[in-house]
């Protein structure tokens, strides 16, 4: 049976975000769903050969920023969410927020 270990209820929101790795790069990517503990965010809007592999590589634990695409409602630019990669799948990773002291929701 499954295991469900999430803290708070998911909802759809697709949207845009840019994803920065630890190495620096960034990459565009889109959430499938959204929680207020963390995101789902897809690449499988890329074909295969588009996907890089440090997205590939990517470890539960690793360290991420992720950050909505386009600019707030009072113009300015979206806070950068410091997370950490929870799984990653074929179709892209799951990620759990941290909170702004360093330490996880």
């Amino acid at each position: 049976m499954f295991d469900e270990r999430r803290n708070y209820p998911r909802v759809p929101m697709p949207a845009d975000v840019a994803v920065e790795t630890p190495s620096g790069l960034v990459f565009s990517l889109r959430t499938l769903n959204l929680s207020e503990g963390g995101a789902f965010l897809s690449w499988s809007h890329y074909d295969e050969a588009e996907i890089h592999a440090d997205m590939l590589m990517l470890q539960p634990e690793d360290p991420l920023k992720v950050q909505v695409s386009g600019v707030l409602g009072d113009g300015g630019e979206p806070p950068k969410v410091p997370s950490r990669v929870v799984r990653v799948a074929d179709d892209g990773v799951a990620v759990r927020f941290e909170s702004e002291q360093g330490g996880l929701r």
